[in-house]
């Protein structure tokens, strides 16, 4: 709606007076305001809950990051009420502008009054959803612990983690729900660097581990053993796995402790350290071996 035609809303409001056209093209930009809030809502919804499970880490890791601990209730609530109330404000507008609004049966008075309420609270949701978005779904905040990234990454290091549409790619440095293999089995998660995917080769040869035949690293026939639950010397990663190391090869709990990991468990790919500042950028790879 037009700056110039609200005003002559109110103008015609204190005037006790109805410019009947404004009032009709107030009602439609109303009407059309919310019907797109609405839509884009309800859609916005729908992918959230496909992706629950993905995204409710997310947000635990990104309230930890950001906050430092958990608040009254789980990170990922937040954003799903203000995507509720967002959608509930939209589509109550939707209501009265249909059954009521267009009909000419509200006062101008309430029309107005209502819009400027309904303009400001759906505005707030939209800022909160959009930010929630944002930070679970596209750029989330990690902070690392522990040296087995180093000396690629160090330990405090904070950075940003892309989940949105990612597909997880060799030498990716990537976040890790490992609730189903770390020890404790509690929520946890590790971050490591992808070093083999789907479908490559693995061969093991005098304590050598080789990728479609490349040296990659040491091991022993025990860490062989718990990657491929097998004894052959060649083995073809299944489609769907993953092997990850870290960087810091003599200090990592990895692919060699617990063996592969499914697709499901990668959160997001680290693309930006945003923290320590004197570090900002892309850091390069720095396998300690």
């Amino acid at each position: 709606m037009k700056r110039k035609a609200k005003k002559e809303i109110v103008k015609s409001l204190k005037n006790k007076e109805i410019l009947a056209e404004n009032l009709i093209a107030f009602k439609k930009s109303i009407l059309s305001n919310a019907l797109f809030k609405f839509v884009i809502s309800a859609l916005v919804l729908i992918y959230s809950l496909v992706f629950y499970k993905t995204i409710s880490k997310l947000a635990i890791i990104a309230c930890d990051t950001v906050l430092n601990h958990i608040l009254f209730i789980e990170p990922v609530y937040y954003y799903y009420i203000s995507l509720g109330v967002l959608a509930f404000i939209t589509l109550i507008t939707i209501i009265i502008m249909l059954f009521k609004g267009l009909n000419h049966n509200l006062s101008p008075k309430f029309l107005y009054y209502y819009y400027r309420f309904y303009d400001l609270a759906s505005f707030i949701m939209l800022i909160l959803v959009i930010i929630n978005f944002i930070i679970m779904f596209i750029l989330t905040p990690v902070t690392i612990s522990g040296s087995s990234m180093e000396n690629t990454y160090h330990d405090n290091d904070k950075v940003f983690v892309w989940h949105f549409c990612y597909e997880p790619d060799l030498d990716d440095v990537v976040i890790v729900d490992a609730s189903d293999y770390d020890p404790s089995h509690k929520e946890v998660f590790y971050i490591k660097r992808i070093a083999a995917l789907p479908n490559q080769k693995l061969t093991y040869l005098t304590g050598e581990l080789y990728v479609d035949g490349n040296y990659l690293l040491d091991i022993n026939q025990y860490e062989w053993y718990t990657i491929t639950q097998s004894n052959e010397n060649i083995y073809q990663i299944p489609s769907n796995k993953y092997l990850i190391l870290g960087d810091n090869r003599n200090n990592s709990y990895d692919s060699r402790s617990f063996g592969l990991i499914d697709k499901e468990a990668i959160l997001g790919k680290a693309i930006l350290r945003y923290y320590p500042f004197k570090d900002f950028g892309i850091p390069k790879k720095d396998v300690l071996d």
